[in-house]
């Protein structure tokens, strides 16, 4: 699994995370991946309850390989495999939705809200 730290850690995502956090992450639901030879220089990957509802986690791309269709690829891949699924469902940046919007996504007025894990307490505390 180093391939994929090597991933994240390449394009400055989850640089507080472990190896073994992100091992787990990827065996939680789907994922695609893209190889050029030994190395990984895509992946794609979601989240999902099965027939209901799944998450788009991430798209991700190094920035030499981004630009001539391989995220695509990569999505169209992890979409075929989630056909099943009533609802798909993302969050990026603003600037990233016009990569999505071909493939069907459209914005909603809905608020995105996320509740980051409490400091663990120590037995001091």
């Amino acid at each position: 699994m180093g391939s994929y730290s090597r991933l994240y850690d390449l394009l400055g995502w989850w640089p507080h995370r472990s190896a073994a956090a992100i091992t787990q992450a990827l065996t939680a639901g789907p994922a695609v991946a893209a190889w050029d030879g030994p190395t990984l220089v895509g992946l794609a990957r979601a989240l999902t309850d099965g027939p209901l509802r799944a998450y788009v986690e991430d798209v991700a791309v190094l920035p030499v390989y981004q630009r001539h269709g391989l995220g695509t690829r990569l999505l169209m891949r992890l979409l075929a495999e989630l056909a099943h699924v009533e609802s798909v469902s993302l969050f990026c940046d603003p600037d990233l939705a016009p990569f999505y919007l071909p493939h069907g996504f459209r914005p909603t007025t809905q608020l995105v809200m996320h509740r980051p894990r409490p400091p663990l307490r120590t037995p001091h505390d």
